[in-house]
């Protein structure tokens, strides 16, 4: 009977495992300073150098989780639903300080800065936003 109980405890485990694994997408990481378009931004020592790169690299269906060294990224972000963003990491990695290490994404004054266009499920946090410009959401555009 222990044996039994024992299988099935260790059987639901691994079901349990299996489907939070399922749920939780990739993690990529962006450094402007450190970091080359050419890698696969699956770690510090490999990060894109910019946050578009790594936005495309999110599936939409899972939850992927992008963290970008402090830096000024001009750039406009479509973003993928489940996609979390966090700024606030020292170039190079480490622990996450956005008071710290500030990260800005810079629309350049010509376009909206984050689109959230079909995307759903999707966090922001740690980033100073400037210079966008548009005649809908020059900063956010819903």
């Amino acid at each position: 009977m222990v044996k039994n109980r024992t299988s099935a405890f260790a059987l639901l485990i691994a079901l349990t495992a299996f489907i939070v694994s399922a749920a939780v997408g990739a993690e990529f990481y962006v450094d402007a300073q450190n970091g080359d378009d050419n890698n696969t931004g699956a770690a510090w020592g490999d990060a894109f150098s910019t946050i578009g790169n790594a936005m495309a690299s999110c599936t939409g269906s899972s939850s992927d989780v992008i963290h970008v060294a402090a830096a000024t990224y001009h750039e406009s972000i479509n973003f993928k639903s489940n996609t979390v963003l966090l700024g606030g990491y020292p170039a190079g990695g480490g622990a996450r300080h956005p008071e710290i290490h500030q990260t800005i994404i810079d629309g350049s004054g010509h376009q909206s800065i984050l689109a959230f266009v079909a995307a759903e499920n999707c966090t922001v946090d740690g980033f100073t936003l400037q210079n966008g410009s548009a005649s809908s959401g020059g900063a956010i555009y819903c």
